[in-house]
């Protein structure tokens, strides 16, 4: 069970706790083409390779039942975007 987070920190602390439930999670990703380096041909599939930047932005959690697999509950979260490059 989440009991603080600190964003800025970029630490979490939690307890362990017996729950009836599992969570999910609910968001957006986007993901942009900075700079493409290479193409080649791979069984007739033209491969890339690059740059791109990802931005990865949680929105909410979800509740299910463990034992229904039932929609508890939707909660909602204000949390900044995670963005990073990668090739």
């Amino acid at each position: 069970m989440v009991d603080h987070l600190d964003i800025h920190r970029r630490t979490i602390t939690v307890t362990r706790a017996g729950v009836d439930y599992y969570t999910r999670i609910r968001g957006h990703k986007l993901t942009e083409i900075l700079n493409i380096n290479n193409q080649i041909y791979v069984s007739g599939t033209k491969i890339y390779e690059g740059i791109i930047k990802v931005t990865d932005q949680v929105t909410e959690f979800e509740m299910w039942c463990s034992q229904t697999h039932t929609l508890l509950n939707r909660i909602p979260l204000d949390l900044p975007p995670q963005i990073f490059e990668t090739q």
